[in-house]
């Protein structure tokens, strides 16, 4: 994640095939963006999208939380490798 400039935030899926899905890596170390203002700011825009799809928004205890909660409800991951177009899906922006 880089933040800087005016640059604005975009949500995508990734959908990619079990072969490479199970390469994928929950980044909890990504957490650290939320001790940030940013982080605060990413935070309530997740929660808007959720809010938006008739979801509630996500509730994680960040300091407590699983890893696989960083992946499946904050999105939070790593893949080694680059991502193809046909994969991905944007859901804002």
């Amino acid at each position: 994640v880089r933040i800087e400039g005016n640059e604005q935030p975009v949500v995508f899926s990734v959908k990619l095939p079990e072969a490479l899905n199970a390469q994928v890596k929950p980044d909890v170390g990504a957490a650290s963006l939320l001790l940030v203002k940013e982080g605060e700011n990413f935070m309530a825009y997740l929660a808007g999208i959720y809010q938006a799809n008739g979801f509630g928004a996500p509730e994680i205890d960040l300091m407590k939380a699983d890893r696989l909660e960083y992946l499946s409800k904050l999105g939070m991951a790593y893949f080694n490798a680059d991502v193809g177009v046909s994969f991905l899906d944007i859901i804002t922006g």
